[in-house]
């Protein structure tokens, strides 16, 4: 099955089956391969990288570029890898009028990596994508509104909407809309100026943080919150290790790749290949460095729905 068009190639039984009941591999700040080491340090970083960035500069950022980089592959090549879930954290930047991608430093324009993406649903017309704007930075409420009608603008029609209930949205479903694109927008103002509901609340799709640096931890956080899912919302496991202050101060000359990720990511997949989606099982399944020679992330998830196969389940038509 190629993982370009992974989601048109599913079994045809499977593109009855609500969305957020498949198995979908998603990549953790999906534009973080944008930074660079020269790149500004973000509002999201904290008060100490901000003291220091102002005192040190350039030693500064070499260290906090180590730690924020959690991508090697750009937008598309996630995309046709088979990514279908990005997670987004934004930001205004002082004195430029365009909204930046960021995780502690500054990435690319939010807008021009949007048009990318609707580049690649042109192409390819039956793949859909989960759009997750999880965190802002500096917004106001008119910096919403605009990013909503940049959202607007991108994708247009392909905007799905929000539904009642959440599993009427399979794949055949939104086809048959014209729909491509779920964006789940974290901020309550979609209540006051999204009136066509084209934006999702992030209740319908929760995300749950482990913030730890052990993977015992994280397999036992993953399995107890997992075990708690909703039956009518869309589920995010986060199979990933976040260093706090004291990790990365104790691994300063190292970075998140070889100290997190790879740890991380060779016994998840594992974990991963054991797990079954559905009603009580994974949807969303996001990670670090998805393109990792030998975690074959994207493929371990995706092989995931041929499971459903065996389920005797009403969504089956």
């Amino acid at each position: 099955m190629s993982n370009e068009h992974w989601m048109r190639d599913l079994p045809v039984s499977l593109h009855s089956f609500p969305i957020i009941y498949l198995a979908i591999p998603g990549s953790h700040d999906t534009m973080t391969y944008a930074i660079k080491k020269s790149s500004g340090i973000a509002p999201d970083a904290s008060k100490q990288v901000r003291f220091l960035d102002k005192v040190f500069g350039p030693l500064v950022k070499r260290v906090v570029f180590n730690w924020s980089v959690t991508q090697h592959s750009n937008i598309t090549e996630q995309l046709n890898m088979g990514v279908r879930y990005l997670d987004l954290r934004i930001s205004t930047k002082p004195g430029d009028s365009s909204f930046y991608f960021v995780h502690a430093m500054f990435a690319d324009k939010v807008r021009s990596r949007l048009e990318e993406i609707n580049v690649f649903l042109n192409q390819h017309p039956s793949e859909c994508i989960v759009i997750d704007f999880q965190h802002f930075y500096k917004f106001s409420k008119e910096a919403h509104v605009q990013m909503i009608q940049i959202i607007a603008d991108v994708f247009g029609s392909k905007l799905c909407v929000q539904p009642n209930p959440v599993t009427r949205v399979s794949l055949k479903w939104m086809w048959s809309h014209g729909y491509q694109v779920i964006v789940v927008y974290r901020n309550d103002i979609i209540f006051h100026v999204d009136k066509g509901k084209r934006l999702w609340s992030g209740s319908l799709w929760p995300t749950f943080w482990p913030d730890t640096t052990s993977v015992s931890k994280l397999i036992e956080y993953c399995d107890r919150v997992l075990s708690q899912r909703g039956q009518y919302f869309g589920f995010v496991t986060q199979c990933l290790m976040t260093p706090d202050t004291k990790f990365v101060t104790k691994n300063i000359f190292s970075n998140l790749f070889n100290k997190c990720a790879r740890p991380c990511n060779d016994v998840m997949k594992n974990w991963i290949a054991q797990k079954e989606p559905g009603e009580q099982g994974v949807n969303v399944i996001i990670a670090d460095f998805i393109s990792m020679d030998g975690f074959d992330f994207c493929n371990t998830v995706i092989s995931l729905n041929k499971k459903l196969l065996h389920v005797d389940h009403p969504y089956f038509t």
